[in-house]
């Protein structure tokens, strides 16, 4: 009896699993094929017209944008994907998180591929930037701010003040604030840094020069991508 209860249960959840296939796929027929037609509804209709189900409309946005990023990824190379495309997932991210600015995954899914595959450093960036003044007690995004401006824009000073914030909040570890250090000593500016810090971590840094390991920072980069 006992070994038959797991077929039983697979059989139960079978058609569950069926339903879902024929949801995702009238999904992805529905999602836009073309440069013609690759449009988002602006943010304030989407409000006006999910009324008090935001935060389910945010969630089939959300939805819609892995469906089309699903497409993408087999038809084979997701580097010939077009900018329309890329466009077309960032809008509906937007919206997603017009909706439900609280929602971290559209700014999680939107820091992955947005930067590495899209090149859309700027409007990752603008992205994230909301969902750090609702999410203010998440070091992780701007920790992705920083890692932005340092890796993809070569802005050192704004890469160490993202560093800054995201080492304030709780969970952070002990290592963002010795890579802020760093950045701004690296930037000329020492005096930021002591006031971050204090003296003593100053000093190490310019003792040791160690140049922030680059290594480091895009291993925990995509750690928290993946």
């Amino acid at each position: 009896m006992r070994r038959a209860l797991p077929v039983v249960l697979l059989m139960l959840l079978l058609p569950f699993h069926i339903l879902g296939l024929q949801a995702v796929t009238r999904e992805w027929k529905s999602l836009p094929k073309g440069d013609d037609i690759a449009y988002v509804i602006p943010s304030p209709i989407l409000k006006v017209t999910s009324l008090e189900f935001k935060g389910l409309t945010s969630d089939v946005m959300f939805l819609r944008a892995l469906v089309f990023f699903g497409g993408l990824l087999e038809r084979g190379n997701i580097q010939e994907t077009k900018k329309w495309e890329w466009r077309w997932i960032h809008d509906t991210l937007n919206a997603s998180t017009d909706l439900d600015p609280y929602f971290y995954d559209p700014y999680y899914f939107g820091e992955a591929q947005l930067t590495w595959g899209a090149n859309m450093i700027k409007e990752a960036n603008t992205l994230l930037d909301k969902g750090s003044k609702y999410r203010d007690w998440d070091w992780t995004i701007p920790f992705y701010l920083g890692f932005n401006y340092f890796y993809f824009l070569q802005d050192n000073e704004k890469a160490a003040f993202y560093l800054m914030e995201a080492s304030k909040k709780q969970g952070s570890g002990t290592l963002l604030p010795t890579l802020a250090a760093r950045l701004v000593y690296q930037g000329k500016k020492t005096e930021n840094a002591i006031i971050f810090e204090g003296p003593e971590l100053v000093i190490i840094s310019v003792q040791s020069y160690a140049p922030v390991d680059l290594n480091l920072l895009i291993n925990a980069e995509l750690s928290l991508s993946v």
